[in-house]
């Protein structure tokens, strides 16, 4: 996985004033780590019952072909006292899998940038909270029939939103983009039909 500039785990911190820098694939258990910069998925990672305070703007985002898990009471939020942070942004190809965690006071969730035929893929799934997000899951438009995502045992809410939109209840707790007519999203026991 790479970073872009720069990443703290606990009080010893990491500097690198290149563009990427790699931590070579290693998963990420139990720590508590503060994410300053773009986070790139480029090696299937796991991120096990570990908290992560995510500062405004930035986005974790899993290359194709990529899977990044999140489990176990791990919990990604905005840094306290800052703003919103970007997303969860899956590329076409790529997959991510949420169990039993939560994802906080972010512009979007988890963002599904979908090709029009080629599925950004998201299993979120046993007692998994999404809370105080702008949208929740938003899905690009895709036309290739049943998406692969899964939303099942989740709870969404978004009731108090912190800036830039503090005061305002969230957007969407799931928001399919040109999802219409031959394509869907399985949600619970049934499919998502988004707005077109």
């Amino acid at each position: 996985a790479q970073f872009s500039y720069g990443l703290y785990f606990f009080n010893f911190s990491f500097w690198q004033t290149a563009y990427d820098f790699d931590v070579a694939g290693d998963d990420w258990s139990a720590t508590t780590v503060l994410l300053q910069f773009d986070f790139i998925i480029d090696v299937n990672f796991v991120i096990n019952s570990t908290d992560i305070a995510i500062m405004p703007g930035v986005e974790i985002t899993v290359n194709s072909g990529k899977t990044l898990v999140i489990y176990n009471d791990s919990y990604i939020s905005a840094k306290s006292g800052e703003d919103m942070w970007e997303s969860i942004h899956v590329l076409a190809g790529g997959t991510v899998v949420i169990q039993e965690s939560t994802i906080a006071h972010a512009e979007m969730g988890v963002f599904s940038d979908n090709t029009t035929t080629s599925a950004a893929d998201f299993q979120i799934t046993n007692g998994t909270l999404f809370c105080n997000n702008d949208i929740g899951i938003y899905i690009d438009a895709y036309t290739g029939g049943v998406h692969p995502g899964l939303v099942e045992d989740t709870e969404i809410c978004a009731l108090s939103l912190i800036d830039p939109v503090s005061g305002s209840i969230g957007l969407a707790g799931i928001y399919g983009d040109g999802i219409n007519g031959t394509s869907s999203i399985n949600v619970g026991n049934g499919n998502f039909i988004g707005i077109g």
